[in-house]
């Protein structure tokens, strides 16, 4: 029932309806109370046509258990609303990269300061979507998912939702004067969104076939992915991404060949991270330490790893190197986003590192 304060109870679920995590045609996400747990609520309008959609939704739902999809904790309703009751995060993909946009804008110490939510390394948050490794980044919002059968395929009866992140063949679909419920899907669609989101990933917050859903969706169409080459040639995740985002389903790679190829890049990317530790402690590499690192950041390895002592790049930076260059290669590993308060396992800062044995003017 609804009460003067605009506070909701539903059973055990209670949430405020100013407290709005986000929204869309759907309906709208409130942060709320379950049970005494902090819980995020998915409130869903009774309408003709939505009956479907929240069951699929619901049904899907209570059969994923797996630690990178937000769970289902209850589901409820009343004479007007659905309601899901779903596990919290923190933030999403895109409140983050519109964060990171504010405190860019802010600059100052403020932005310095802020505590704001930020993603884990790419290579993290892509291994976390395609295989499940750990309890950080997760899927959410099922509502257009539909059952697969053995043989990979799903219905399409009543598709809709965001354009942008559907593949071509089902934008095909879309376009044509066909009796939806006679198509059928295959899950090779979803290796081509799960591509999609890498992008967007790897692109802070843009869209690899455009910007306006107008232009993406065209792009799609026409296979124009004409923000690619803002990644590298030479990046870990660039030829992965093609490979997932193949017009062709057939000929597009598995989402069983995306976790196997993540677990071969990973060692590729300690071996790098490794090479970047050794460059920081040669004191010889200082004086074009940009250019000696260029590779490296070419290949965009995790300028934050570290060692089993819990040293990163920064670390060995500091504690080696006496060169008169040593200043801007510490200016340049902070421009690639290293942590310059990270501290090693003995509770050491680059700070400490680089004060304990420098006895000179610098």
């Amino acid at each position: 029932m609804l009460s003067e304060t605009d506070t909701v109870n539903v059973g055990d679920i209670r949430f405020d309806r100013k407290d709005v995590l986000g929204s869309g045609g759907y309906g709208s996400v409130y942060r709320g109370n379950y049970k005494g747990q902090s819980i995020a609520v998915k409130r869903v309008e009774k309408r003709a046509g939505r009956v479907q959609l929240v069951e699929n939704e619901l049904n899907i739902l209570k059969k994923l258990d797996h630690p990178n999809i937000v769970k289902l904790l209850h589901f409820d309703s009343d004479a007007d609303f659905q309601y899901f009751v779903l596990e919290i995060c923190n933030t999403s993909l895109e409140q983050v990269f519109r964060n990171r946009d504010s405190r860019e804008e802010e600059g100052g110490e403020n932005s310095r300061k802020d505590k704001r939510p930020t993603l884990p390394n790419n290579f993290e948050v892509f291994f976390q979507l395609a295989s499940g490794e750990e309890i950080t980044i997760k899927w959410a919002d099922f509502g257009l998912s539909r059952a697969v059968n053995e043989r990979g395929t799903f219905t399409m009866s009543g598709v809709r939702g965001t354009l942008r992140w559907f593949a071509p063949e089902v934008l095909k679909i879309h376009g044509e004067n066909l009796r939806i419920e006679e198509t059928r899907g295959n899950i090779q669609s979803d290796v081509f969104a799960e591509g999609l989101v890498f992008g967007y990933i790897l692109l802070k917050g843009s869209h690899i076939y455009g910007q306006k859903e107008e232009e993406i969706v065209k792009n799609i169409r026409e296979n124009r992915p004409i923000n690619m080459d803002q990644i590298h040639q030479l990046h870990w995740a660039r030829n992965l991404i093609e490979q997932m985002l193949t017009n062709t389903p057939e000929n597009r790679i598995t989402s069983e060949e995306v976790v196997a190829q993540l677990q071969s890049t990973r060692i590729k990317l300690i071996e790098e991270e490794k090479n970047l530790r050794r460059l920081c402690a040669d004191k010889s590499t200082m004086s074009d330490f940009r250019k000696n690192i260029e590779p490296l950041i070419q290949i965009g390895i995790d300028f934050n790893a570290k060692d089993k002592g819990g040293w990163n790049a920064l670390h060995h930076l500091c504690f080696n190197s006496s060169s008169p260059h040593l200043i801007e290669a510490i200016q340049e590993l902070i421009k690639l986003g290293i942590d310059k308060d990270a501290k090693t396992e003995k509770g050491w800062n680059a700070l400490h590192l680089l004060c304990s044995n420098r006895q000179y003017k610098n």
